[in-house]
């Protein structure tokens, strides 16, 4: 079984990595640099190559399009360049090295694929990285690229050095070595000599990354939990849990930036190491309940551990320069392999937030196919080339849900952003760091044992929908009740003895208009303020351009396309509704039901007259008997709809979205048409706007959770969000118009004015749409474009696609 196993890894490297059999890493092209990673124009980045020869230029692709570089010449570029007066190089703290360890004992919640990701992601932003694999499954050394890798080039080669190192300094501490109660080196094992006797940079192994160096680890490492407590009994004195600190206090300050630790699922030698080693600590969890469960033993095992140390081997630590008890500048939760559309995962969000509060990064690492490949196939998000993901997603998958888009993970809201981003952690951390002059003595240091106490203070979890109310303080003693179970199935209502318990019974009706009665009163000043805000869109569109109105449809539905894990960008979407033109990379199935939303949110007849009409869903001729029609599964919903009348449309919109899914609409469409139905709803009769904007400036309010109250308490502060970015949207387009117009004006013919008026109406259009949607031809539209973009009227946005986009420079 180990040799099939052994010659399936070499044909898996063989297919992922280079025809040696080396893992190389990829080029990146100007757009991704540009955009992900120096935050600057394109165009800005191309003119200072151009200005600049001697910069590094990359490698041209044959047709012309597009430039790829190294990750060696883009961090040329960044040490060289400066952007307004800023040096693009990232911030980093004085003295040593950030430590940051990834760490739970529970298995499969993603704690490699974090610290893969964190690393590759920090070193695209210019920093100089280290990860240390302390796991024996060695999955984090493998995805570097390492295959052979001998157990005294791991972590129990470092604790082999460190005995010995250890173990000399104790003796020369007496006066006469002869006094001594505990060995010399010379006195230990020979195999443990001989492994000690490396250099601290022998352990450091070179990867494809050029910024990015090992500490590898391998199967045999896992006898190091083993050799660790024979250690021990070889030499009482040696403090075992400060190694990897003082391996680490050895590298030169500047060698490093950020330190990383894959830690194995378990509390031992290892992960104590890294532990103590360690500034911050960040904990993946599943969004199950044993994934919870796992991370309240652990947190509180390690709580335990640290403390049993810091009060048992006080006066070991502090001969050998140890600081005890040991304190994280940060502790942080991270939910990872969270599903956004599921209510189970968005419960166990809402109560790793209720417990944990602040210290759960803010957003979730998504179960998406791409991250799901970085592991199947070796490579990180960041390592695979964007022009061959889909090529990639076609051999292992079966439709177009399985689909994947460039970028999709790492660069947008769910992993280079805010919190836990894989790129800016990194960033916020050292920054804080650097705030803190890394002493340790900022109010935001935490004890790992009064994280796990948190876990007694509840705020009171509960499962969206009408379950009950919020839990009660754990510390209430024996007065808690069936409530305080709110991970299990509430109790089955009173029946006659003689039938089996059925299934628990819906709320009523009029139950649930009454909680949304209940959460508009709470809400009824936010709700004001919110409608006046879309009563202001609806009269500035009603009173502009009838392009407005499309142009609003186009950047909703984007951005919807987003929440809704289809990622279609707004030019990709140009194309489609303009031309029906797709791309390889392009799953026709999402961009047809993006055009769908489009068309709804630009006009036509509501959700509530016809909903199937409005939502394209025709039963099948050839239906089953036991099928239920579509009309039978939407009444309840529409019943429920016009009972709710007394309510605000935009109350009544959240309301219809959170119960989609419960009324069975659901399992047919996708969070898209619940969205656009809600979009429509909450407008009400609008003139001007036909929909309310749910996602511009994001989709916060679409992801709300917890009773009716939180839920239209974020869907109308997203929704505020969203009418304010609309607003400003359309001030400078309107701007923009002026400008045009007026710069326009000496130039005669029908083009100008009518791609003027395309520019007004879509957000990108290419030279194929300007021809189609102004008639005029092609040489006509290409050179005023060209004309366009001198004047500075317009930008190139032209990105991976196959036609040069440009757009309105609002």
């Amino acid at each position: 079984m180990n040799e099939r196993s052994l010659a399936q890894q070499a044909a898996v490297r063989k297919a992922t990595f280079s025809p040696s059999e080396k893992k190389t890493l990829r080029p990146f092209s100007i757009w991704e640099i540009s955009q992900f990673m120096f935050d600057i124009p394109a165009d800005t980045l191309r003119k200072k190559l151009a200005d600049d020869p001697s910069l590094p230029q990359g490698i041209v692709e044959e047709d012309g399009r597009q430039r790829w570089f190294t990750l060696n010449e883009i961090n040329e570029l960044r040490r060289r360049l400066r952007f307004r007066g800023k040096t693009l190089m990232p911030k980093r703290p004085p003295g040593r090295a950030m430590r940051i360890a990834v760490s739970n004992f529970k298995g499969g919640v993603g704690k490699t694929v974090v610290a893969h990701h964190l690393a590759n992601g920090a070193a695209l932003d210019g920093y100089r990285v280290l990860v240390i694999d302390f796991d024996p499954q060695a999955t984090l050394t493998h995805s570097m690229g390492l295959v052979e890798v001998k157990e005294w080039n791991t972590v129990w080669g470092i604790m082999c050095r460190d005995l010995c190192r250890e173990a000399d300094r104790i003796v020369a501490a007496y006066d006469d070595p002869a006094d001594c109660p505990y060995p010399s080196s010379d006195e230990l094992p020979e195999d443990v000599q001989s492994i000690g006797a490396q250099r601290a940079q022998d352990f450091i192994q070179r990867t494809a990354w050029s910024t990015i160096d090992v500490i590898p680890s391998c199967a045999n490492a896992a006898f190091v939990e083993f050799a660790s407590a024979q250690y021990r009994a070889l030499h009482k004195a040696w403090s075992f849990f400060g190694c990897i600190s003082r391996y680490l206090d050895e590298l030169p300050d500047d060698q490093y930036d950020i330190i990383i630790f894959d830690c194995p699922p378990a509390i031992g030698y290892q992960s104590l190491n890294a532990a103590f080693a360690a500034d911050i600590l960040y904990v993946p969890s599943g969004p199950g309940y044993w994934e919870y469960d796992s991370t309240t033993s652990y947190l509180g095992q390690l709580g335990d551990a640290m403390e049993d140390i810091s009060s048992g081997f006080a006066t070991l630590a502090q001969d050998a320069g140890i600081s005890l008890p040991k304190k994280f500048d940060d502790v942080r939760l991270l939910m990872t392999r969270f599903e956004a559309s599921n209510p189970l995962h968005i419960a166990m969000m809402g109560a790793f937030r209720n417990v944990f509060g602040d210290d759960v990064c803010k957003n979730a690492i998504e179960m998406t196919r791409a991250v799901e490949q970085s592991g199947r196939f070796q490579q990180s998000v960041y390592e695979q080339d964007y022009r061959q993901m889909t090529l990639v997603t076609a051999r292992v998958s079966s439709g177009p849900a399985d689909r994947i888009d460039l970028y999709i993970d790492m660069v947008e809201e769910n992993v280079i952003r805010e919190d836990l981003s894989f790129a800016e952690m990194a960033q916020v951390a050292i920054t804080a760091a650097a705030d803190a002059g890394m002493e340790g003595q900022g109010a935001d240091i935490l004890d790992a044992k009064d994280v796990y106490s948190a876990l007694m203070k509840t705020q009171g979890p509960t499962l969206p929908g009408y379950l009950g109310d919020a839990l009660p303080d754990a510390e209430g003693g024996d007065e808690a009740s069936e409530d305080d179970l709110w991970f299990l199935p509430g109790p089955l209502d009173d029946e006659p003895d003689d039938l089996p318990p059925g299934p628990r019974a819906e709320p009523r009706e009029i139950k649930v208009i009454d909680d949304w009665q209940t959460a508009e009163a709470a809400s009824a000043a936010r709700l004001a303020r919110v409608a006046s805000r879309l009563g202001a869109l609806d009269d500035r569109l009603r009173r502009g351009p009838k392009g407005w109105r499309h142009r609003m449809a186009l950047l909703e539905a984007a951005d919807l396309s987003w929440f809704a894990g289809d990622r279609i960008g707004a030019d990709r979407l140009a194309l489609w509704i303009s031309l029906r033109l797709s791309g390889v990379q392009d799953d026709t199935g999402a961009l047809a039901g993006i055009g769908w939303a489009v068309r709804r949110l630009a006009g036509g007849p509501g959700p509530e007259g016809d909903l199937s009409a409005f939502l394209d869903r025709r039963d099948p001729e050839n239906m089953g008997a036991d099928a239920e029609p579509f009309a039978d599964r939407a009444g309840g919903w529409l019943d429920l709809m016009a009972q709710a009348m007394d309510l605000h449309p935009i109350t009544r919109a959240c309301m219809g979205f959170h119960l989609w899914s419960l009324a069975g609409l659901g399992q047919h469409g996708d969070q898209m048409e619940k969205a656009v139905t809600a979009a429509r709803i909450a407008a009400g009769d609008g003139k001007g706007a036909v929909f309310a904007p749910l996602a511009m400036g994001g989709a916060g309010g679409l992801r709300g959770g917890g009773p009716p109250v939180s839920r239209l308490a974020q869907w109308l502060d997203g929704m505020e969000t969203a009418c304010l970015t609309a607003m400003r949207h359309l001030d400078g387009i309107e701007v923009w118009a002026e400008r045009a117009k007026d710069a326009m004006t000496p130039l005669s013919g029908r083009t100008p004015p009518a791609l003027r008026a395309v520019l007004t109406e879509w957000p990108l259009i290419s030279a194929p749409m300007a021809e189609a949607l102004t008639g005029a031809s092609r040489a006509a539209v290409q050179r005023n474009l060209a004309w366009m973009e001198e004047q500075g009227l317009i930008r190139e946005m032209t990105g991976q696609g196959r036609y040069r986009m440009w757009r309105a420079a609002i």
